[in-house]
């Protein structure tokens, strides 16, 4: 589809107020530190929308304002778009950007290098969500007429729309996988839909079962096994009151928890519940981002985390992606109006309702391959079900079995295998050469703990 676009320049007095605008922000702040762990800096107004480089440079939108600020090390500027903008995305290597607005169907590409900015009429009707993928270098929009639209970015000078992909409901967020063609996004109660960018196929989530909560953000693990979501549970079609009287004879509320899923991307199927708060009502946005070790979480009201309420932490993940401890990220209590994640999971920032932009570098070393199995004995025939991490999907297991029974064991490699699918889960079936063996399971260089079959193990 080939698409209108035109580039766009300040005017003399347009530049001449963004030098001043340049000039009172640096007098003001002063030079940000280029590797500082932690940070924060003034904004105008509270962001609906941010973006962070690879290298730590910030992309900030202001809705009021109509612009989209570039913060780095230098400092900070602004650019402006005319139009409100809804979302914005930046490439990692920090040379464009990009944004979008509700009430306007343009796509606008900012060169953070020369400041020139490009409007591309995209055909989006009311632009919610907005996501770049790095390694195909496109841009997907999502809008409130329930489309998903993918758009090449190669250059300054391609804004072609390649897919527009019906969704059924409004896209009000879109969560990549790391494939870089795999999407998703929460489009209605009960419905999470998976899309492909470059099939432009969609289709929903089966297993998805939550029909009554409210998603506000998702995100997707970096192995593409789990899917994240932040939300209010069971606040659809629940009313704000059990009509039930208190001791002091007004009527009590409903439990309405706030709450983090983690769901298994394939099917949609719910694996673990993280209340965060254990009455929600008053949660208008829950933002996560996940990385190998860690989920951030940001919030618009605060969380009893430590000694104090806050908006901004971190869930602890495991090598196998589930939830565990809930801790702190930033030394003051601030509450969110967007967060982001760099595309290599060491820069987080957050834009709260200071309004200020807090910059935080995290680690992101992932977990080593493993793998974990459990057996049990029908007959004369032992099954294995094993799961695994950081191995790939389509990768062949081995099956070892000692026979404990003979005087000198050996391990024996079997000759059927096994295949990690794209849950990291593996199923084998096999003969027991005896009432007595050992089992482990290997592939590559990762194996399983041994397993003791039979006389004093599974059975």
């Amino acid at each position: 589809m080939t698409v209108a676009f035109r580039r766009a320049m300040p005017s003399t007095g347009a530049l001449a107020a963004s030098a001043l605008l340049l000039g009172v922000v640096a007098s003001l702040l002063g030079p940000l530190p280029a590797q500082a762990s932690t940070g924060s800096i003034g904004l105008p107004e509270v962001p609906n929308s941010v973006a962070v480089t690879d290298t730590g440079v910030k992309l900030v939108s202001m809705k009021d304002r109509k612009t989209v600020a570039l913060v780095d090390s230098t400092g900070q500027f602004e650019v402006q778009m005319m139009c409100s903008p809804s979302a914005v995305a930046v490439a990692p290597a920090g040379d464009r950007g990009w944004a979008v607005c509700q009430d306007d169907p343009h796509l606008r590409g900012i060169n953070l290098v020369t400041g020139e900015t490009v409007v591309a009429d995209v055909g989006t009707e009311g632009a919610l969500s907005l996501a770049y993928i790095p390694g195909s270098k496109k841009v997907v929009v999502g809008d409130n007429a329930g489309h998903v639209t993918v758009v090449s970015v190669t250059s300054d000078n391609d804004y072609q729309v390649l897919q527009r992909i019906p969704l059924g409901g409004p896209v009000s967020m879109i969560a990549m996988a790391p494939d870089g063609r795999t999407g998703y996004s929460w489009t209605a109660p009960g419905t999470v839909m998976r899309f492909d960018v470059d099939s432009g196929s969609a289709e929903e989530l089966a297993g998805f079962d939550l029909p009554r909560a409210n998603l506000f953000s998702l995100s997707v693990s970096p192995s593409g096994r789990t899917l994240y979501a932040g939300a209010c549970d069971l606040c659809i079609g629940t009313p704000l009151s059990t009509g039930a009287a208190t001791s002091t004879g007004a009527a009590a509320e409903s439990p309405i928890p706030a709450v983090l899923f983690a769901l298994d991307a394939r099917s949609g199927r719910t694996l673990q519940r993280t209340v965060l708060r254990p009455d929600g009502q008053d949660f208008s946005q829950i933002f996560v981002a996940a990385s190998h070790r860690a989920l951030y979480v940001g919030t618009g009201v605060g969380v009893p985390v430590g000694m104090n309420p806050t908006g901004v932490f971190q869930v602890a993940l495991d090598g196998y992606g589930r939830m565990g401890a809930v801790s702190t990220l930033l030394d003051a209590p601030a509450f969110v109006g967007a967060i982001a994640l760099s595309v290599d999971g060491r820069s987080f920032v957050a834009g709260t309702t200071g309004p200020e932009l807090y910059s935080v570098d995290v680690p992101n070393a992932p977990y080593r391959p493993a793998m974990a199995i459990t057996a049990k004995v029908t007959g004369t025939s032992v099954a294995l079900s094993g799961k695994s991490h950081g191995i790939s999907a389509g990768a062949k297991v081995s099956v070892f079995i000692k026979d404990l029974t003979k005087k000198k064991p050996a391990w024996v490699e079997q000759k059927k295998k096994a295949t990690v699918g794209a849950d990291g889960r593996f199923a084998w079936k096999g003969a027991m050469p005896s009432s007595h063996v050992e089992v482990y399971a290997k592939a590559g260089t990762t194996k399983s703990a041994t397993v003791t079959v039979g006389a004093h193990g599974p059975a």
